[in-house]
């Protein structure tokens, strides 16, 4: 079956609004996404699983030399301060190391990027911290401050944390900000999401299982249009593929939840089938796409060999893409974690359309033909993989490739 760009674009209009990580919107696109499943003929199951929420509100004001409040949101999971606040010296360090270690004792600093991890910094002392976002060179009314979070349980609750735009920071530093007082309440606990699986039999090598993924989840603003409702959008496209002829090998796809605050829907869909991960030949993962402006991206999380596979298919029919080996820093990760190779497609915005994670990732920027030219690429590949006489993908994941996963996963 010949994939439709227009008919990939119609589909992902209907889940075109924001929708984090635990909340009913995200329930409602898991919704949307279901019934588009059945409507197919085919049965979507929903795996819920709990992720780790919090409600984080930050207060900044400067003291001295000059008096002014700053917008700040809070880090989720950071450190709350006692409800009266904290007052502090206020501290730009250019990074953290060990020459400056002293200087930081006592006091809430802004860094440019650090060098150390949030434990160091509590041990030495440090009162709290502040990250910039943005350009100095924004207009106050176009910015959205992303709201970080702790991600990893070792690094959460030891410091107050906010984010401060590149505009506020640099007036801090301008002004010769000494004295500051900020404030940090943090609320966390559970909250659910949910996986949307559906799994097509194979027809003759039904044992032998080819993952393909992608999350549905979106951040706070925007419409999530690019990253990563064209990643959704692919897959409803790729499952049509196989409504009338049955793959020999099964495919299982995967809509993920809560990608978007740390892999929290793929991690839950690997435990939840831990006993059956020995049947997994490969992951496929969809991140990302759709751009009208951009650049088609390929990512082996595998054997080199995989690299060199995917460049020839890509000249076999004239796919231009960006082939390597590495991560995608996706939902693919957890499965090479668990030795399971991967493959990860997508396609980056151009510079002068560098939205995603923003209020402006909206239909606005999307192409019908760049999501059809995607899934086109993608379907021919899952055809390849599923009818291969021997599988074609090493069961390995090399040394350097499992260092890095190593690495992302805060191992």
């Amino acid at each position: 079956m010949a994939v439709s760009g227009e008919r990939i674009y119609s589909t992902l209009k209907t889940i075109a609004f924001t929708r984090p990580a635990g909340t009913q919107t995200e329930r409602e696109a898991a919704g949307v996404i279901s019934n588009e499943v059945r409507a197919l003929g085919f049965v979507p199951q929903l795996e819920p699983f709990e992720i780790d929420e919090a409600e984080a509100v930050g207060e900044l004001k400067v003291l001295a030399p000059y008096e002014k409040t700053y917008f700040v949101p809070a880090f989720k999971h950071a450190k709350s301060t006692p409800v009266e606040g904290v007052t502090a010296e206020f501290l730009y360090c250019d990074d953290a190391s060990e020459a400056n270690f002293k200087e930081l004792q006592g006091k809430l600093c802004l860094f440019n990027n650090l060098t150390c991890d949030v434990k160091k910094l509590a041990e030495l002392g440090v009162l709290g911290m502040l990250q910039m976002d943005g350009k100095a060179t924004d207009k106050p009314e176009e910015v959205d401050l992303y709201q970080a979070e702790f991600r990893k349980e070792e690094t959460r609750e030891l410091l107050p944390a906010f984010t401060i735009s590149g505009r506020d920071a640099l007036e801090l530093v301008k002004r010769g900000a000494t004295k500051v007082w900020f404030r940090l309440k943090n609320h966390s606990y559970k909250a659910q999401s949910q996986n949307v699986v559906v799994t097509v039999p194979g027809t003759e090598l039904p044992e032998e299982i080819i993952a393909i993924g992608a999350h549905y989840d979106s951040v706070p603003v925007g419409q999530g249009a690019c990253d990563n409702g064209a990643g959704a959008a692919i897959l409803l496209e790729l499952l049509r593929a196989f409504t009338e002829n049955g793959p020999r090998r099964t495919l299982r796809f995967i809509w993920f939840g809560a990608e978007e605050i740390g892999l929290f829907g793929s991690k839950a869909y690997l435990a939840e089938h831990e006993a059956e991960l020995k049947n997994y030949r490969l992951m496929i993962n969809v991140d990302v796409g759709g751009s009208i402006m951009g650049r088609n991206f390929v990512r082996a999380t595998a054997e080199e060999s995989v690299v060199h596979y995917i460049e020839f298919l890509a000249k076999e029919v004239g796919y231009i893409a960006d082939v390597k080996q590495g991560l995608m820093g996706s939902d693919s990760t957890p499965f090479a974690d668990k030795k399971v190779p991967a493959v990860g497609f997508g396609r980056g915005e151009a510079s002068a359309l560098q939205f995603c994670h923003s209020r402006h990732d909206t239909m606005d920027y999307i192409s019908a033909k760049a999501l059809g030219d995607t899934a086109a690429f993608v379907l021919l590949f899952v055809e390849r993989m599923c009818a291969a006489r021997i599988f074609p993908i090493p069961p390995t994941i090399p040394d350097n490739i499992v260092k890095r996963v190593d690495e992302m996963l805060g191992k």
